[in-house]
């Protein structure tokens, strides 16, 4: 296999499939002990993640990724529930995405329609369903919008953020918004809101293993991915911080929104500096652009996902249906039924900042389960002495140690803190505050997790079913016209 990929290929391929500024405003509402956070965070969940991702991509190249390591590790039914779950976890993902554009695209109009949930309401619905209705025509337009949107509307909002952030602070010398105190740095894990939002702060540092697959084709693979890696790891952490940081300087903790810290922030620097309203009103835009062409980009991966990891049976034939673009559509028409009930359901909630909490979190446990297979998968085919290349040697690949007991500890450090993460987003954010809010989230972010993951293993014991008595023949799914 030709090895095409360099160093900076590895850098900027890692860079966009894991920074996104939406997880900024998150962090911030931490206060000072955010960078500490963000630190933590990158040292026992994002490293290892991305070691152990880069180790068993390099090993088996095969399409699928996660769902290949956990079936080779765990058998059919489980790499099965991978794929499931990365899809489930995009019925929470795309609403809490698009609740953040259509917050920061209020800026534009009326600022007060951020905190309107009928406002919220209809206009999640109404951009997610023009959005599924454009996917019809395939993703080529869809690509060039996001990669222009996630440059000019993530880079560039997260750099200014930075500079005008520590100029108000540094050069402005305006009193810092937030209390920075060694004390105050230090993360205050009594407080149940704060455990709340650090799973949302890992899940800021997913997505190392989708460019793991392309290990193979790495130049001197044994030393360019973990470079990489670190240096990734490095960058977006500071990057993270950097961000977080600026924010608090103007706007305190108890003020910032997950779905709107990062816009407010903007307007408080655009009137500390006397900029005008044109400059909030085109941040706002881009933010909005940014988070709109994520989700035209990605709204049909979790599906092609499903579909080419799974077994013909499992699916209901009618949804591997594709038209004359090769779109599954009647795929996307489930998909957007589904997520226009969570976007009604969440609308009981007491806020729009609650509305957004709730989608992030329960995209973060349905999000981080595919980790905590990952970690097992990787602890379980080193017991197994698995982890060989087929027909090659094992040199031309990368592997986080030659020791077997060290890699084990790197993985079982990445598996305690996604144990960490998912049980701590059980605990209720501060936006919750009675009694019955407090058991509705519960009773969300508990028991959807539960029921959507029994859903996708009944799926499966069905087809076995089937399987096992010659009804259907055991090939892999694929989309047809």
């Amino acid at each position: 296999m030709k090895k095409s990929l360099t160093f900076k290929d590895m850098v900027l391929m890692t860079m966009t499939a894991i920074l996104g500024l939406r997880w900024v405003a998150v962090s911030a509402k931490y206060g000072a002990s955010c960078a500490v956070l963000w630190g933590i965070a990158a040292l026992l969940f994002f490293i290892p993640s991305a070691l152990v991702a880069a180790e068993l991509g390099g090993k088996y190249p095969e399409q699928g990724g996660l769902s290949v390591w956990v079936t080779k590790a765990y058998g059919e039914k489980m790499g099965f529930l991978v794929s499931w779950l990365n899809w489930v976890s995009k019925l929470f993902f795309y609403p809490g995405f698009v609740t953040y554009a259509a917050v920061t695209f209020a800026y534009v109009i009326d600022p007060s329609l951020a905190n309107n949930k009928l406002y919220n309401l209809f206009m999640v619905l109404g951009i997610f369903w023009f959005i599924t209705i454009w996917s019809f025509r395939g993703t080529g337009n869809s690509k060039i919008f996001a990669v222009i949107g996630g440059l000019v509307g993530s880079v560039l909002p997260a750099l200014l953020i930075i500079i005008l952030g520590y100029a108000s602070a540094f050069v402005l010398k305006r009193p810092l918004a937030t209390t920075y105190t060694l004390r105050g740095m230090i993360p205050d894990f009594t407080n149940i809101a704060n455990l709340a939002l650090l799973s949302s702060v890992m899940f800021g540092l997913t997505g190392a293993e989708v460019t793991a697959a392309f290990a193979g084709e790495v130049e001197d693979a044994k030393k360019t991915i973990p470079k990489a890696i670190i240096f990734c790891a490095i960058f977006i952490t500071i990057l993270y911080i950097l961000c977080s940081s600026a924010i608090t300087f103007v706007v305190s903790p108890e003020k910032i929104g997950a779905a709107n810290g990062l816009i407010e922030a903007f307007r408080l620097i655009t009137e500390q500096f006397g900029i005008g309203q044109w400059f909030l009103t085109l941040m706002a835009v881009l933010m909005s652009i940014e988070a709109l062409g994520g989700v035209s980009l990605y709204i049909m991966s979790p599906i092609t996902m499903l579909f080419e990891t799974s077994k013909n049976g499992v699916l209901p034939p009618f949804l591997t249906k594709t038209n004359k673009n090769g779109v599954p559509i009647n795929a996307l028409l489930v998909q957007g039924i589904g997520i226009s009930i969570v976007i009604i359901v969440t609308t009981l909630l007491p806020t729009v900042n609650a509305i957004y909490s709730i989608l992030i979190i329960m995209t973060a446990i349905t999000g981080l389960i595919p980790y905590l297979l990952m970690f097992a998968s990787y602890i379980r085919l080193k017991k197994m002495e698995k982890l060989q290349a087929k027909g090659e040697s094992t040199e031309e690949f990368y592997e986080i140690s030659k020791s077997k007991q060290f890699s084990t500890f790197v993985s079982i450090v990445g598996l305690i803190s996604v144990i960490f993460g998912i049980v701590t987003s059980f605990f209720p954010p501060s936006d919750y505050t009675t009694t019955g809010q407090i058991v509705f989230f519960e009773l969300l972010s508990i028991g959807g997790p539960i029921l959507l993951s029994w859903i996708g293993w009944r799926m499966f014991s069905k087809y076995e079913q089937k399987r096992d008595t010659g009804e259907i023949q055991s090939t892999n799914n694929s989309l047809s016209e």
